[in-house]
C-alpha cells in the first residue's frame, strides 16, 4: 500500500503549528481562551493556570505566531490590561491538538 503525501503549501505555517504546540502552558492558554473567549493574563492567572508573567509570555508568544489576536485594552491601576481571544489558525491548533489527545 503507497503511503499518501501530504502536501504542505506554507512551510511557515506548520513551523508555527509546532512552536504553538511545543510548551504545555501554551497549550493551556489556548484551551482556556477556547473555553472562555476573550481573556486577559491577568484574568488567566487569577484562575489558578500559572503566574502572571508566565501567562503574559506566552499569550504575547501565541499572538506573534498568529493564535491569538488584541480585542481590546483596558486601562487598570496605570496599566494596561490587554484582552486576547483565538483566531482562526488557534482554534485549529486547538481542534488538532483534542484531536491528538494533548489537552487535558
Amino acid at each position: 500500500m503507497a503511503r499518501k503525501r501530504v502536501r504542505v503549501d506554507d512551510p511557515d505555517r506548520v513551523l508555527n503549528f509546532g512552536v504553538a504546540l511545543a510548551h504545555p502552558l501554551r497549550l493551556k492558554v489556548l484551551l482556556a481562551h477556547a473555553n472562555d473567549g476573550a481573556a486577559s493574563a491577568k484574568m488567566l492567572s487569577t484562575n489558578g493556570l500559572d503566574t502572571l508573567g508566565n501567562v503574559s509570555y506566552h499569550q504575547v508568544k501565541l499572538l506573534r505566531l498568529g493564535a491569538l489576536r488584541l480585542t481590546h485594552t483596558e486601562k487598570k491601576k496605570g496599566a494596561l490590561e490587554r484582552h486576547y481571544t483565538l483566531t482562526e489558525f488557534g482554534k485549529e491548533i486547538v481542534k488538532t491538538a483534542a484531536a491528538a489527545g494533548r489537552m487535558r
